[in-house]
C-alpha cells in the first residue's frame, strides 16, 4: 500500500520496476507540475487528483489525496497502479508452460482482474495435479495408482 512519509515524500510499489520500492515525485505540491485536479468535497475539504512519476523509471502514476483547508498535510486515499507482491517463489522443477500460466495469473491480480486471476490459478492448479499424476474421472479427482503408497 501507498504511504505518505513525513516529510510528504509518497512511497509506492512501482509495477515498471517489478514491484520494487520506490518514491514517487509529485512535482511542486502548489503548482502540480505534472498535473492534478480539486474536486470540492464540502465546505472545508476538497480531493486533489494529482499525475506523479516513479524517481526510479519515470512511469507514471494517479494519487488522490484528501486535502484540508485548515491543514498543509494532505492524507493519501488511493493510489493506481501499484504492483502487489510480484514474482511468487515456485519450485525449480516446475514446467515453463505452467510458470508463464502463473505469472499471467499474478500480473492479472496485480491489475485487480481476481476473476481472470481465479481462472489462470485454477488452470495452473489443474495442469499441476496433472502433471504429478492425478486424473479426473466422472466429475471426481483420482489418484494414479502409482502414487498411492
Amino acid at each position: 500500500m501507498a504511504t505518505i512519509k513525513e516529510n510528504g515524500q509518497l512511497i509506492a510499489n512501482c509495477p515498471a520496476c517489478g514491484g520494487a520500492l520506490s518514491s514517487y515525485l509529485t512535482g511542486d505540491n502548489r503548482m502540480g507540475e505534472y498535473g492534478q485536479i480539486y474536486r470540492p468535497v464540502d465546505d472545508y475539504s476538497s480531493q486533489v487528483y494529482r499525475l506523479v512519476r516513479c524517481s526510479n523509471c519515470g512511469s507514471g502514476a494517479l494519487a488522490t489525496f484528501l486535502s484540508h483547508q485548515n491543514e498543509p498535510a494532505m492524507e493519501l486515499l488511493d493510489f493506481y497502479p501499484e504492483a502487489g507482491e510480484m514474482q511468487q517463489p515456485l519450485p525449480k522443477d516446475v514446467p515453463e508452460g505452467i510458470v508463464r500460466e502463473f505469472r499471467e495469473g499474478e500480473s492479472c491480480a496485480n491489475a485487480g482482474c481476481y476473476r481472470a486471476a481465479a481462472a489462470m490459478f485454477r488452470s495452473v492448479l489443474d495442469k499441476a495435479l496433472r502433471a504429478s499424476g492425478y486424473k479426473i474421472k466422472k466429475g471426481t479427482l483420482t489418484c494414479s495408482p502409482r502414487l498411492v503408497r
